[in-house]
């Protein structure tokens, strides 16, 4: 018995239909911005008659075609920060390897990543959206909003965005960032695991919003959930000033058995307040990167790989022709790797040393 399988329609068969070219109708397809609306409409009209559907081992082989024969021409990839300073942004923890990361896989696909300072344009205004469009520019990364308040007043018609986190509440757009939920909550399980409930955490003043609140908000949900659950240690943000001595007094203050910091600052537990991590005191690090002594136990972040998926993301789009705001945003959370150290004890420990 012979089997006869369904013919397979192909871009030529709308081609014919549509009476145009099969490179129109894969740009029409695509979304390209070169052709007429109407006509993008009519081309899909025609597939989903004919009852086209892509065929996954072809897109998968031009994908791969692509990576291996990279763009020639190059273009730039804008990743625009609005922080009060030119470098704010990226003298954050973990942004000098997440850019890095994003510019090296950003060339390996032909393109150029530079970073724009908005607030040299006037904010996320009409303003920068002319710069942008002066220069040729048509795909932007935003970098994390420094605080929630701030808004925008362009329009991403024009552009192929991505967002660096969550992106403010009137910007709807995909997102790719750190699963800081997940991370915290994983080391409150290695801190649970070893009987530790007395747990502080540790900001800083200049800590990206999205990053603190989901931070904030996975050590709130994790003390909810221990035994003496209305008795916890407050938060403590690092402002302006001695930071040993607002960590000195707050220890003295509040006596955790383990530090959860959100900024690196073991180095200032060590050297400056002078606590012996473990015995004194139990610490882990969101970022063990960004620690300036080795051997810290916490999360391995995933900068990097944060900034390869975000060029990884934008491209996918670009090659999808989808500019402007998304009605139904997609999110990418890069969840960290727990890396064992030598700056966590169990609670008998620490009990002794006491």
């Amino acid at each position: 018995m012979i089997l006869e399988y369904p013919k397979r329609i192909t871009l030529k068969d709308i081609a014919r239909s549509a009476k145009l070219s099969v490179a129109a109708v894969s740009m029409a397809l695509r979304n390209h911005e070169s052709l007429p609306a109407t006509t993008i409409d009519r081309v899909k009209k025609i597939a989903d008659e004919l009852g086209y559907r892509p065929d996954p081992a072809l897109s998968a082989l031009a994908a791969h075609r692509c990576r291996l024969q990279p763009n020639r021409n190059v273009s730039v990839i804008a990743l625009v920060s609005n922080w009060s300073t030119r470098d704010g942004w990226l003298n954050v923890s973990g942004a000098k390897e997440l850019f890095e990361n994003a510019s090296a896989r950003a060339s390996n696909l032909g393109f150029d990543l530079q970073h724009f300072w908005a607030r040299e344009h006037g904010g996320f205004s009409p303003r920068l959206s002319d710069v942008l469009n002066a220069r040729g520019i048509r795909s932007v990364i935003l970098a994390p909003a420094e605080a929630e308040s701030v808004r925008s007043d362009m329009s991403w018609d024009a552009f192929t965005v991505v967002s660096l986190e969550p992106p403010p509440l009137d910007v709807v757009m995909p997102h790719v960032g750190i699963n800081h939920f997940a991370n915290v909550s994983r080391c409150w399980h290695e801190l649970t695991d070893r009987g530790l409930s007395r747990v502080g955490l540790i900001t800083r003043e200049e800590h990206y919003a999205a990053a603190a609140g989901q931070s904030i908000a996975a050590h709130a949900f994790s003390q909810s959930r221990t035994a003496s659950p209305f008795d916890q240690i407050p938060n403590l943000t690092l402002g302006r000033g001695n930071e040993a001595a607002q960590i000195s007094a707050w220890i003295e203050e509040h006596r955790p058995d383990a530090v959860i910091g959100c900024a690196p600052v073991h180095h200032l537990l060590v050297d400056e307040v002078e606590v012996t991590v473990p015995h004194d005191l139990c610490y882990i690090s969101l970022d063990i990167a960004a620690e300036k002594h080795p051997n810290v136990s916490g999360i391995n972040a995933n900068n990097g790989v944060v900034g390869e998926t975000v060029i990884d993301t934008l491209n996918h789009l670009l090659q999808r022709g989808i500019t402007g705001a998304a009605k139904s945003p997609v999110g990418t959370h890069v969840s960290g790797a727990w890396q064992e150290g030598e700056t966590l004890a169990t609670m008998p420990l620490l009990a002794q040393s006491g």
